[in-house]
C-alpha cells in the first residue's frame, strides 16, 4: 500500500508537484527529487551556484559542486548548513530543472527580496517574507505531510525517493555501463557504498511503484503547474 512506503510512490510525487504552493518551496521539493540533496544542502544551498543557463543547453544535467565553505555561512552568521561532514561532493541538476532555478532567481527572488527589508541573503530559497527557510524549522516538512496526506514523509523521504528511482531507472538502461551503486553513492555523497546499498532493498519491494522517466516525468508535471499557475 501506498502508505507504508519508505518513499513516495509515481502518484504521490505527481500529488506533490502539482500542488499549488509557493514557489520556493516547490523548487525545494523538486531539488530534493531530483538530486537527492539533504535539508541543510537544500537550505543553505548559495544562490551563486545557479547561473545564467544559456551555456549549458544541450547538456542533459548540469554538474555543480557544493562545498561547504559556500553554505555555512548566511548573512554574517555561521550556521548547520553544507554538506554531511563537510564533505565536497558534486551534484547533478537536470537542466530543466537547473533552467527553472535561473528563472526564480532573476524574477522571484528578485521579486522577493525588494519586498524584503533583509540583506540579500547568500542562500537560493527565500522565504514569504525574503529571509532563508530555518535550518532546524519544521514547517517545509509540516508542508509535505499536509500535500501527500502522509505523516511519514520529510525531506529526507524525498531524498530516499531520488535515490530509489535513480538506481532503479540506471539499472533499467541498457546504454548505461558504469556502476550504478557508484553513481547514487557519489550523488548521496555517501562514504560507504554499504549505506547506498540499502536502497536495493527498496526496488525488490517497489518494483511496482517505480517508473523509469522519473526526471522527465518530474520536468513534465513542473511544466505543466508553471503553466497553470
Amino acid at each position: 500500500q501506498p502508505s507504508q512506503l519508505k518513499i513516495l510512490s509515481k502518484q504521490e510525487v505527481n500529488t506533490l508537484l502539482t500542488h499549488q504552493c509557493f514557489i520556493s518551496q516547490h523548487l525545494i521539493f523538486r531539488m530534493a527529487l531530483q538530486t537527492g540533496m539533504r535539508k541543510a544542502e537544500l537550505l543553505s544551498f548559495p544562490s551563486e551556484y545557479i547561473e545564467d543557463p544559456i551555456n549549458k543547453r544541450g547538456r542533459a544535467i548540469v554538474s555543480v559542486v557544493l562545498d561547504s565553505r559556500d553554505m555555512i555561512v548566511q548573512n554574517g552568521r555561521v550556521t548547520d548548513g553544507g554538506t554531511k561532514g563537510k564533505r565536497e561532493r558534486t551534484i547533478h541538476i537536470p537542466i530543466g530543472l537547473y533552467e527553472r532555478l535561473w528563472h526564480y532567481k532573476k524574477h522571484d527572488r528578485s521579486e522577493l527580496l525588494q519586498n524584503s527589508d533583509e540583506e540579500d541573503s547568500s542562500a537560493l530559497f527565500l522565504n514569504r517574507f525574503g529571509k532563508p527557510y530555518s535550518l532546524t524549522g519544521s514547517m517545509l516538512n509540516n508542508e509535505l505531510k499536509n500535500i501527500t496526506e502522509r505523516k511519514d514523509i520529510s525531506l529526507h523521504k524525498l531524498r530516499h525517493t531520488y535515490a530509489t528511482h535513480t538506481l532503479y531507472a540506471l539499472r533499467k538502461n541498457q546504454n548505461y555501463h558504469g556502476d550504478a551503486l557508484v553513481y547514487v553513492q557519489d550523488r548521496l555523497g555517501h562514504s560507504s557504498i554499504a549505506t547506498t546499498q540499502i536502497y536495493l532493498h527498496y526496488l525488490e519491494d517497489l518494483e511496482g511503484e517505480l517508473m523509469t522517466g522519473f526526471n522527465e516525468e518530474i520536468d513534465q508535471i513542473s511544466m505543466e503547474g508553471d503553466s497553470n499557475a
